[in-house]
């Protein structure tokens, strides 16, 4: 198992390297050779078995694909997301048994006042979860949150009435999703959207236009971690690496 620890490890040496290339070209380079990596690491979990991981990389291997074709399209922000889902491939929470993905288990909401992306949001999530619960207004979301747990929320920043900021606050003072990650979706990254976003509680960006990939990668590795850290033993990403 700690082949698969090593070849993670190196996978993230090269995204470092690939986020601090000023060359566009070295950073298409080095994005083909995570690429290549982690299509092996979605053959060898699909060979072991690991059904959740499998997904995952799967996942990834997916939003890596599309920034190759489409190298405008690799921000920061969507770096972050591949960061992030192979920091999970190698927690080492993962190296006891878990069962299988089960898409009914999960819970997420989407807030956004704008019907169009409110609708892109859910396509994309609904490929693999099934489909989220969708408002249209801070209001009517802090009154879902106030009643059950959501295993991930994503919020859109600039709504009429109770904004996305203000919304993150109240739901963090809920009893329910005191702990639920919080993703916010705008198309504004200045200082102050950022300074705020913290502060409220959330845990990162969605770029508007969002890529559906990259909701499709956010969206399980948020989830699966938020499963992890749970005291039950429902976890359901299975072991990766002892």
């Amino acid at each position: 198992m700690q082949i698969l620890g090593d070849h993670i490890e190196k996978l993230r040496s090269r995204l470092e390297a690939a986020s601090k290339a000023g060359d566009a070209g070295a950073r298409n380079e080095l994005l083909g050779e995570i690429f290549v990596g982690v299509h092996k690491l979605t053959s060898e979990t699909q060979r072991r078995g690991l059904a959740s991981a499998h997904r995952l990389s799967g996942a990834l291997e997916e939003l890596l694909r599309t920034l190759l074709e489409r190298p405008a399209l690799c921000k920061g922000f969507v770096l972050d997301a591949v960061a992030d889902a192979l920091d999970l491939l190698a927690e080492p929470t993962l190296s006891g048994p878990a069962p299988g993905f089960d898409q009914s288990s999960f819970r997420i909401l989407v807030v956004d006042d704008d019907p169009i992306s409110r609708r892109a949001a859910a396509g994309s999530i609904q490929l693999v979860f099934g489909r989220p619960e969708c408002v249209e207004s801070g209001e009517a979301a802090l009154g879902l949150a106030g009643k059950q747990p959501f295993d991930l929320i994503l919020m859109d920043v600039f709504m009429p009435g109770m904004d996305g900021f203000e919304t993150c606050v109240k739901i963090r003072q809920t009893a329910a999703n005191r702990e639920t990650p919080i993703l916010f979706i705008t198309g504004c990254f200045d200082e102050e959207t950022c300074r705020r976003a913290t502060e409220a509680g959330g845990c990162g960006f969605l770029a508007k236009p969002v890529l559906p990939k990259e909701i499709k990668l956010r969206t399980l590795t948020l989830t699966l971690r938020m499963r992890l850290g749970r005291a039950e033993p429902s976890g359901v990403l299975e072991e990766v690496v002892g």
